[in-house]
């Protein structure tokens, strides 16, 4: 999906492997993301996955952009957060990119 209304865009993923392996899996995962931009350099992004090895993930993430430089932050899995006895699934993730 893309282009929902202003400044909004919402994705759809599935994901399954096709064979087993090591650190591969054959038990599908389904994503949904939106992305929002209440300002046009500053993108807001939240997700949800069902399935998988993990079960159900939140994830969060921001950036911003300016003219040919983009920093963005994320967290494909923000339910840590509210289990703090449990680290093992917590991650962050920070990109950055120049377009010229």
């Amino acid at each position: 999906l893309g282009g929902v209304g202003e400044g909004l865009l919402a994705a759809a993923d599935y994901h399954q492997g096709l064979a087993p392996g090591v650190r591969s899996t054959q038990t599908p995962r389904a994503s949904l993301g939106i992305e929002f931009r209440p300002l046009a350099w500053l993108p807001l992004r939240s997700g949800l996955s069902f399935g998988g090895t993990d079960g159900v993930n939140l994830a969060l993430g921001c950036g911003v952009e300016f003219g040919g430089f983009d920093f963005a932050v994320a967290s494909e899995n923000v339910t840590w957060l509210l289990q703090p006895g449990n680290f093992s699934y917590g991650s962050v993730a920070i990109g950055t990119r120049l377009r010229l």
